[in-house]
């Protein structure tokens, strides 16, 4: 599966589009990632800063928090 690092306006376009089939979010290293499958495409979409890193949260319930004013209720939950 290809992986995709984008910005916030281009992942809400993927939700709003409904070009995604599954979201996780992912704890490595003690902190959350978020990231985004596209199962047509092959393709996982992680969220990127504006500084062009990986976006990260601290906490499950912040990461849980941003999914929700996306209006994203189901999403899956990985621990590496």
């Amino acid at each position: 599966m290809k992986n995709e690092l984008v910005g916030m306006a281009g992942f809400r376009q993927l939700v709003e589009s409904g070009g995604i089939d599954e979201f996780v979010v992912q704890r490595f290293n003690g902190l959350y990632h978020l990231f985004a499958i596209n199962r047509n495409c092959g393709v996982s979409y992680y969220l990127r800063e504006r500084r062009g890193d990986y976006k990260t949260w601290t906490t499950l319930d912040r990461a849980a928090a941003f999914l929700y004013s996306i209006n994203i209720t189901q999403f899956s939950i990985r621990c590496a």
